[in-house]
């Protein structure tokens, strides 16, 4: 039987005093303060997790990703790896048995949310000294997303820090000044960069998600002071990519946590303001990947404690503790329904595609063609090439009738099946389907000058955005092999100069390359 939320946190905040010298909830932690407790409690608990160093920011800062699980697990994690994969990639033939499930907690891709890390720790403190989660599941922290962005912050909130903390809203303290630490080095918001991955957190972070596989994970947030704590299921619009699996679990995950705060006595709220719209954020990737994600927002402090507006009090350590309970929720919630939650992860796999289409054809190579294969292949979708010139019954991007083309070898074909068929068309049609209700809606408050209910992005088709317009097709059995990607040879003495056509997205990139050989 697991132990309550409030034992198990008074039991991490043990080791995390130990490991940090203070109490949670006391003090901003800085992002080489993360990085050092997380590298000794890995030490100092190496029978229950496993330490992985998956990649490096821009300012050399590691991305740390932290596993636990039960002994006999972690002794076959490789393996629990490998059959998670099958799961999705050979649903047909994969086989549950006794393979855990797997969790991935993910927190501060926003560097100035600074309870979400915190949290993190506080889970990892919890687990190393054990769970009965750990039997059926493998859980996966990553308790800093962006600790560029997070140095920047806190170092910021040090500097404008008093003798004391304030709880005035006002106070310098509460304020980032510019350019504040939501963003990564280059200030790129890393919340949008899951599948155009423009910048190496998200590049890193993606590989290490698709070696995993995770059936759930938890993206974990801050919003506005004012507010409480928000958790699934999403507001409107949803993408209809996701499938049924995925909203099933949400509203599983959605009950289980509303028990949690009901018995803590927490306040929360659902089913507004944050959609599920665009498959770039932190919660919505792995769902066109058949993860149930999910965002967790909680009202944020921005210091260690702020008054708002009702008069009443909000500390950090309240920030901790919320996203503590919620994580190791979703943590117990995936062992206690381990088999239900594989078999209807893999299941999903197995659906057929709600449409005719079999493959997106790009018919010129060019550098921005290359520029999606790339895209897609980062993302876990293959690429193929026809091996000889073929004849096939195409549709235009844009729509109007078919006709039959003959294409050569070489033309790069995006298969439309299979397990990654969700995938593919979350990323590549034209136009995602809104239920016309919510569209009328949206028309009428734009009529009354009333603030949009789509939280953020609603479009980004990669091949308008790049300016293409491939063919679908309907056709089966095409001629395919897997995609080489264009060679670069170096060459020592060149005879020859070139002259080099300003195309393309790439082309000032090469050559700022180029000056700098």
């Amino acid at each position: 039987m697991s132990i309550s939320i409030s034992v198990a946190w008074d039991s991490a905040a043990k080791r995390y005093r130990g490991l940090l010298g203070h109490n949670p909830g006391d003090r901003l932690t800085r992002s080489e303060d993360v990085a050092r407790a997380v590298e000794e409690l890995a030490k100092a608990h190496s029978g229950a997790c496993r330490l992985t160093e998956y990649g490096k920011t821009y300012e050399g800062r590691p991305l740390q990703l932290l596993t636990f699980a039960s002994p006999a697990n972690l002794k076959r994690l490789d393996d629990i790896k490998a059959r998670t994969r099958a799961l999705a990639e050979d649903p047909e033939n994969a086989e549950i048995g006794d393979l855990p499930a797997t969790v991935w907690i993910i927190a501060n891709v926003h560097g100035d949310e600074h309870s979400t890390a915190d949290a993190a720790l506080m889970l990892a403190c919890h687990l190393a000294g054990g769970d009965s989660c750990l039997e059926n599941a493998v859980v996966c922290i990553d308790p800093l997303q962006n600790p560029d962005g997070r140095a920047r912050s806190v170092n910021a909130y040090y500097s404008l820090f008093g003798l004391s903390a304030r709880r005035d809203p006002q106070a310098a303290e509460h304020s980032d000044p510019w350019p504040g630490g939501r963003g990564n080095h280059y200030l790129f918001d890393l919340n949008r960069d899951w599948f155009p991955m423009t910048q190496p957190e998200s590049q890193a972070r993606v590989r290490a998600f698709l070696e995993w596989r995770p059936q759930l994970l938890a993206d974990l947030h801050e919003m506005w002071s004012d507010s409480h704590f928000f958790f699934p299921p999403p507001a409107q619009p949803l993408n209809p990519n996701y499938g049924a699996h995925i909203t099933k679990w949400w509203s599983v995950l959605g009950r289980e946590l509303a028990r949690t705060f009901d018995e803590q006595g927490w306040m929360y709220w659902t089913g507004e303001v944050f959609d599920a719209f665009y498959p770039g954020y932190g919660e919505a990737f792995p769902c066109i990947h058949g993860c149930a994600g999910m965002t967790f927002e909680q009202a944020g402090v921005a210091g260690i404690e702020v008054e708002r507006r009702d008069g009443s009090l909000l500390t950090f350590e309240d920030a901790v503790r919320h996203h503590f309970g919620s994580a190791l929720t979703v943590c117990r919630t995936a062992a206690e329904r381990r088999k239900e939650l594989l078999a209807e992860f893999r299941n999903q796999f197995n659906e057929a595609p709600p449409d005719a289409i079999t493959a997106f054809i790009f018919e010129h190579r060019n550098a921005l063609t290359e520029r999606i294969a790339m895209m897609l292949e980062r993302a876990g979708i293959p690429v193929r090439h026809l091996i000889r010139q073929t004849a096939m019954e195409v549709t235009p991007y844009a729509g109007g009738d078919k006709s039959t083309v003959r294409l050569p070898a070489g033309t790069m074909v995006v298969p439309a099946t299979g397990p990654t068929a969700k995938t593919v068309r979350a990323l590549l049609e034209r136009e995602t389907h809104i239920d016309q209700d919510f569209l009328n809606e949206q028309i009428r408050r734009r009529e009354e000058n009333a603030s949009s209910r789509f939280y953020d992005h609603t479009v980004w088709s990669i091949p308008v955005a790049l300016g293409l317009s491939p063919w679908t097709t309907s056709a089966k059995g095409l001629p395919l092999s897997p995609r080489t990607a264009p060679k670069h040879v170096p060459v020592e003495e060149p005879e020859y100069g070139f002259l080099i056509p300003a195309e393309g997205l790439d082309t000032h990139a090469s050559l700022c390359r180029m000056l700098n050989a």
